[in-house]
């Protein structure tokens, strides 16, 4: 959201706090959810991920409310419901937030019992959620840097946007990666996350400052 309440100053607001608190919040409280017995617990996780999702549908199929992007019937099935979750994340509308609390929810409920041991490695990320997503901000903009110095000779490309419209960096024509070259990107920055993050955990586990609760 730009603003230009004084002259020759634009401030331009690219991440709202005040739903993220919110929803940071809601993580928070929610822990005390494990606390409750098993059947209570996994019966709250159910009903809450279940109701979520049918919020989304109603609202979503109601077209009026929930997100500033109306869904539109396409030219196939495959198009249409691309259309139909094609939902905004910044500002986090509340379709966004209903569609992916309400599943987050649900697979609480279903690994509640045990974790499979190919999610385990899950774990140690979800034991460091906000330093996790400090650090892959950072990953990403040095892998993006990476790649505009390879791909152009210089840094400039992937810090710069000389207008608001093309925040946070002005893409030429032929900077969009292909989808195998994005799902590479994401795992190499998993690769390179994980060991910091559970360098992290173990640091949190062997030191007692309120603080480090928060990160």
């Amino acid at each position: 959201m730009p603003s230009t309440a004084r002259p020759g100053t634009i401030v331009f607001i690219g991440y709202p706090l005040v739903p993220w608190v919110a929803i940071m919040a809601l993580g928070y409280s929610i822990g005390q959810v494990f606390n409750w017995p098993a059947e209570r617990r996994r019966t709250f996780l159910l009903r809450s991920g279940l109701a979520a999702l049918a919020v989304f549908a109603v609202l979503r199929l109601s077209n009026i409310y929930g997100d500033p992007r109306p869904w539109s019937i396409q030219k196939d099935a495959a198009f249409t419901v691309l259309s139909f979750i094609n939902i905004t994340k910044t500002p986090p509308s509340l379709l966004f937030v209903l569609i992916t609390i309400g599943p987050g929810l649900l697979f609480l409920r279903w690994f509640d019992a045990s974790t499979p041991r190919f999610l385990r490695a899950a774990l140690t990320i979800g034991r460091v959620p906000m330093f996790y997503f400090l650090a892959h901000v950072l990953i990403i903009h040095l892998i993006a840097t990476f790649a505009a110095v390879v791909r152009y000779g210089s840094a400039a490309i992937a810090s710069s946007s000389p207008t608001l419209d093309k925040y946070p960096m002005t893409q030429p024509a032929d900077w969009p990666a292909s989808l195998p070259v994005v799902y590479a990107t994401w795992v190499l920055a998993l690769l390179l996350l994980y060991p910091l993050c559970r360098w992290y955990a173990k640091y949190k586990a062997t030191h007692s400052s309120p603080w480090l609760s928060y990160l």
